[in-house]
This record gives structure tokens, sequence and C-alpha cells, in this order.
């Protein structure tokens, strides 16, 4: 019986070192594959298309949700950096979105000269054609 019993123990050990090692990567996993992706949208942001924005975002999401699952489990210096990374993303965000609309804005003042002579002319009633 001694026998059995000495032979088991260092595969109930080596088993109980993965699991640790498991559980202790799956929270830092989270952390670094934040980093990482916030590193990789911020290079691309500029490129990205609407439906790109979109499905970052979708991924953003399942980040966060990783980061929220294994939050108890990390470190302080973890817990900042899924902090300062996902305050970065939001950051990245706010940029592109500011610089979205102002595009839009640049257009759409393109535009006022035509809009207001059409309206002058729709108001006064000389609507003459060019």
């Amino acid at each position: 019986m001694m026998m059995k019993i000495s032979r088991l123990f260092p595969a109930v050990a080596a088993g109980a070192v993965l699991l640790f090692t498991a559980c202790t990567e799956a929270h830092t996993l989270a952390v670094d594959s934040l980093h990482t992706f916030v590193d990789d949208t911020e290079m691309k942001a500029e490129k990205y298309s609407e439906e790109e924005w979109d499905k970052v975002n979708a991924k953003f999401d399942e980040l966060m949700e990783r980061i929220d699952r294994h939050y108890d489990e990390m470190t302080p210096e973890e817990q900042r950096r899924a902090k300062k990374d996902a305050a970065r993303y939001i950051g990245i965000q706010t940029r592109m979105g500011l610089q979205e609309a102002s595009r839009q804005a640049r257009q759409f003042l393109e535009q006022v000269p035509d809009l207001i002579e059409g309206f002058t002319e729709g108001f006064s009633g000389d609507s003459s054609s060019e």
C-alpha cells in the first residue's frame, strides 16, 4: 500500500502544480491579452472602418469580461495594468470619435454656402435655375 501511495504522490503533486499554474496564467493571460489588444488597436485605429470598430468594440467587451472574471485573482500590479489599458482604450475610442465628428462637421460646413443660397432662394421665391 505504501508503494502505491508513493507512486501516486508525484502525480497528484504535478497535477496540483499544473492546476495552480493554469489559474495563475488565466488572470495573467487576461491582462496581457488586453494590453496587446489595446496596443494593436492604437496602431490601427486610424484605418478602422465603422464595421471594424464594431468588431473591435465587441472584442474589447469580451476581454473586459475576462478581466472581470479574474480580477480578484490578480495582483495589485495586474489590476493597475488592466485599469490603465481599459482607460487607454476608451481614450483611443474618444479621440477617434472626435476626429470623425470633426470630419463630418467640416463636410457639413463645406455645404453651408449652397444650403444658404438654396434656402434664401426658396424663402424669397426667386428659385431661378442655373
